[in-house]
């Protein structure tokens, strides 16, 4: 929501978690570091009100109707839909609320280590928040690293870091 001069969307994101995140009430901020009329820097951070448990740097540049022919641009993608073979839904039930509850997560059938996996961020992560294809994008892009089938029962990887690069609007 960091307001822009002109319209702006996201080309490079940066997260980094410093410390494990609790269940509580936290506050974002948002400091825009470079606010030019085509290119612009943003810095946010989670706190809860003096520890910082997270922060990331962003990067947005000027929309421009007409800069892309829209014939070139797909509207939608046979990559971004569900996958249509078999699938097992996976439930990461831990016996208390995780960010897992809010997600779909199929797994193709029979093919045991494969780690051909699609996933949907399928609820708001913040309540009110809206649930915004960047968001969605952002999201998977954080757990992809984190699917641990091929360590084994009982092992699971945390990922401390994402950094996306965005072609185009998800």
């Amino acid at each position: 929501r960091a307001p822009s001069a002109q319209p702006m969307r996201f080309t490079r994101i940066t997260a980094d978690i410093s410390r494990a995140v609790p269940m509580i009430d936290l506050t974002v901020d948002v400091d825009i570091r470079r606010d030019g009329r085509r290119v612009q820097s943003l810095e946010a951070t989670i706190t809860d009100g003096s520890e910082v448990f997270a922060r990331a740097v962003a990067t947005r540049i000027r929309v421009e109707p007409g800069l892309i022919e829209p014939s070139t641009l797909l509207t939608e993608r046979v990559d971004d839909m569900a996958p249509p073979f078999g699938v097992t839904e996976i439930d990461y039930n831990m016996g208390h609320p995780t960010f897992h509850d809010l997600l779909e997560i199929r797994q193709l059938d029979g093919e045991p280590g494969a780690n051909r996996v699609w996933y949907r961020l399928a609820h708001p992560l913040i309540e009110g928040e809206e649930l915004t294809p960047l968001v969605r994008m952002a999201a998977t892009a954080d757990m992809v690293q984190s699917f641990a089938v091929a360590l084994g029962t009982g092992w699971m990887s945390i990922n401390p870091e994402v950094s996306l690069q965005i072609e185009r609007e998800p």
